[in-house]
């Protein structure tokens, strides 16, 4: 069981960016969510959460899905933190690496490296501005 307390009360529980105007469920410094990690068999978990937040709601509500095994799905951690740039460089690079192949004739020889391009990815716009979103 994992019970969380402690919100800000400034923002929703989820959002999701295809849920068009619906950016998620309203929550204030009252909230609590408490889930619960059930095993039902070798390649199931049941998967439920109740949120209690008595400011917001007329009582607490619960959710609850199956989470499955799946050999086909590997999960990796999520380590995510403010100023994480892990992503946006890993992809800056892999960007400036396939513009590198795409410019260089086939020699059948070792591909170039991302160190030797002259276009390190690196530039003056700021991340995540338009032109840099759309490279």
């Amino acid at each position: 069981m994992v019970d969380t307390r402690n919100f800000h009360g400034r923002g929703w529980i989820t959002t999701h960016a295809g849920s068009g105007p619906l950016r998620g469920v309203p929550q204030s410094e009252q909230l609590r969510l408490i889930e619960r990690f059930t095993r039902i068999d070798a390649d199931t978990i049941e998967y439920e959460v109740t949120a209690d937040d008595p400011e917001v709601f007329e009582r607490p509500w619960t959710v609850s899905m199956p989470l499955t095994r799946s050999d086909d799905h590997q999960l990796y951690e999520d380590a995510c933190h403010e100023g994480n740039k892990a992503t946006e460089l890993i992809l800056r690079g892999v960007r400036t690496l396939e513009r590198e192949r795409a410019a260089t004739p086939t020699t059948g020889g070792a591909p170039a490296s991302p160190s030797s391009s002259s276009d390190t990815g690196a530039s003056s716009r700021t991340p995540g501005s338009p032109a840099e979103s759309t490279r």
